[in-house]
């Protein structure tokens, strides 16, 4: 079933979008827009933002898992 959002933000904002009116969306910056689109949580056509996947990713966020680094690694070793 599709829900309300994938069919009335496409009416609203049209079927792709600019990077800014994306970001104004999800209320984050364009930068974090390009790194959304880089990890394949939103889609892109060129520079422009796949209404759908805006509106899939609302629906259902989702977040890369986090990569450990070494100070993970430490503070896993000293606990007690």
């Amino acid at each position: 079933m599709e829900s309300e959002r994938l069919t009335d933000m496409p009416e609203k904002y049209g079927e792709l979008c600019l990077q800014e009116t994306a970001a104004e969306i999800l209320c984050v910056s364009t930068r974090t827009i390009r790194r959304m689109v880089k990890d394949g949580r939103l889609r892109a056509a060129d520079a422009r933002i796949d209404v759908r996947s805006l509106a899939r990713y609302i629906d259902a966020p989702w977040k890369p898992k986090r990569k450990s680094g070494k100070l993970d690694f430490y503070a896993a070793s000293i606990r007690r």
